[in-house]
């Protein structure tokens, strides 16, 4: 097993490190307890599955040629909610990890992730930390009774369980367990499993913890077993038709997954088989796309991703995602970061990857998190009135009313748009023949207003003339006259001359002509924030 052992933890040329990270976290869907050997039979927990789309915003309206971005927010059956997103999703950077290494597992509980243990320039490590994605921030928390890497953590009843791994190099493969209650912040010892495992993989269905894989005193494992927390005994259970070190289990739905790994004869694994712990047997599934081991796993909204890792060709930053409705794998957008020997975890609908190895004397302690895109579709239902992309942002074609409706899978929500013609009224000059007039004069204004809007102007409209103090012309400027604006189709314009005499009490000074088209409001625009124009100056003496 040496030889495995320095293939899997990086002293290869490649310099890989095959560790596995490996469990399942989040919500999953739970199925009957798969044995009688286990004593009672929990109630089975349905699935989260979407229940309803709401789009907003409701009942809206925009002119032709405006655009306007819709929402759609899904409800599920648990009761939760969360904006919907469509496109293809991006990897962001999140906050470090207060220690850096690789070979450390993790596990959510109530919205926290724990990542524990790993293996870094100070050996094994006990270490947990925790993170809350609302602040991006880790808090240091009870350290294990066992320095463990290589190993698996699950969820089970809210309890994170630690299980086997290895606790030195080259020796020290572990069958003990421990479980951490975040309630306390304390470590329990558990039942030690049947046999040592180093590299194993772990998932829960039912409350009962699953454990498969790993080697090392007597090669690359295929066996299985299965811990009930009730009784705190483990019983054993079909094993896998593959040997796997440094793989991942993921569940959905009530089935383990177990993706990938290493072993001795057929080295980098990218097969597939599932297990369904009510019948107790595996059954085998499509490969991924490229072999890997020591890379992390995670489940979000029913889908398997399955993330870094290494194969003979390095260091992998790829990530692919499994469905299992169509059995068939996909690339999704890389890491900002290769990573071997990384962990994962799932928060709302996040994707957290951290940690990790690029070569053997690296230890990483960044972490980085992708939300993948919700398999949502936004439709217009009269093109000609509006079109819309799949990010949810509506364009204006033409007048009337559409229906706006975003779907996903079998469900869907709707809103009425109305999309207007709408003038819109601008001036476009202001000048004056004279640069200096005196007090008591006559001054001419030539303007011209325009309509630069997509419908015809209702009814006419006045153009105000001011005379201002600075460059900005407002309603509280100095109104001196105005312009009668008759009803303007939409593209055309209309000049006039306007004269008008200079009030004796005005002050002298330096003024702006300026002018605002429908000062009065008289008419309902596409856009009433661009009617005001500053135009040349004029010395008052």
């Amino acid at each position: 097993m040496k030889v495995i052992k320095k293939i899997l933890l990086g002293l290869s040329v490649f310099g890989l490190i095959a560790s596995l990270p490996a469990y399942a976290c989040g919500p999953y869907p739970q199925m009957p307890c798969p044995s009688s050997t286990f004593t009672t039979t929990p109630t089975p927990t349905p699935p989260v599955v979407l229940t309803a789309i709401d789009v907003t915003p409701v009942n809206h309206t925009i002119n032709v040629g405006e655009s306007q971005q819709y929402t759609a927010t899904g409800t599920f059956s648990d009761g939760t909610s969360h904006a919907l997103v469509g496109g293809s999703g991006a990897w962001v950077g999140k906050a470090s990890m207060p220690t850096a290494r690789f070979a450390m597992a993790a596990g959510i509980v109530n919205g926290t992730l724990y990542a524990v243990g790993g293996f870094n320039s100070s050996g094994a490590l006990t270490t947990m930390e925790a993170y809350d994605p609302v602040t991006n921030t880790w808090t240091p928390k009870a350290s294990m009774s066992t320095p463990r890497y290589l190993f698996a953590v699950e969820v089970v009843n809210s309890m994170v369980y630690a299980v086997g791994g290895d606790r030195t190099y080259p020796g020290g493969t572990l069958a003990t367990v421990e479980a951490y209650d975040p309630m306390t912040n304390t470590w329990i010892p558990k039942a030690s499993m049947s046999i040592r495992r180093e590299g194993p993989a772990a998932g829960a269905v039912n409350n009962i913890l699953y454990v498969a894989g790993g080697c090392c005193n007597n090669g690359v494992l295929a066996t299985m077993e299965a811990y009930d927390p009730r009784t705190n005994t483990w019983t054993p259970r079909a094993s896998m038709s593959t040997p796997r070190f440094g793989f991942a289990l993921g569940v959905i739905n009530g089935v383990l997954y177990a993706v990938g790994g290493y072993n001795e004869i057929s080295g980098y694994l990218a097969t597939t088989e599932a297990y369904d712990p009510a019948s107790n047997t595996w059954m085998p599934k499509a490969s991924m796309l490229t072999p890997r081991s020591g890379f992390a796993m995670g489940v979000v909204n029913g889908m398997l991703y399955a993330v870094g890792g290494g194969n003979s060709s390095g260091t992998l930053a790829t990530v692919e995602v499994y469905d299992p409705v169509t059995n068939t794998w996909a690339d999704r957008p890389s890491m900002l970061t290769p990573r071997s020997s990384t962990t994962a975890g799932v928060i709302n609908g996040t994707l957290y990857a951290m940690g990790g190895t690029n070569t053997f004397s690296s230890f990483l302690e960044t972490m980085e998190a992708y939300t993948p895109p919700d398999n949502i579709t936004w439709d217009s239902s009269t093109p000609g009135v509006a079109t819309i992309d799949q990010t949810g942002l509506v364009f204006g074609t033409g007048a009337g009313s559409t229906a706006i409706t975003a779907t996903s899978g079998s469900i869907s929500g709707s809103t009425s748009l109305k999309v207007v013609d709408r003038p819109d009224l601008v001036v476009t000059t202001v000048t004056s023949a004279l640069a200096t007039v005196e007090r008591g004069k006559t001054i001419t204004f030539n303007s011209t207003t325009k309509n630069q809007g997509t419908a015809t102007t209702v009814a006419s409209t006045s153009t105000g003339l001011y005379l201002s103090t600075d460059a900005v012309i407002t309603t509280a400027d100095i109104l001196v006259g105005s312009v009668s604006v008759a009803s303007l189709a939409a593209g055309t314009s209309q000049s006039a001359a306007t004269s008008i005499t200079v009030s004796k009490k005005l002050a002298r000074g330096t003024y702006y002509l300026g002018a605002i088209a429908d000062y009065t409001n008289a008419e309902t625009e596409s856009n009433e924030s661009n009617n005001s124009y500053t135009g040349t100056t004029i010395q008052v003496k």
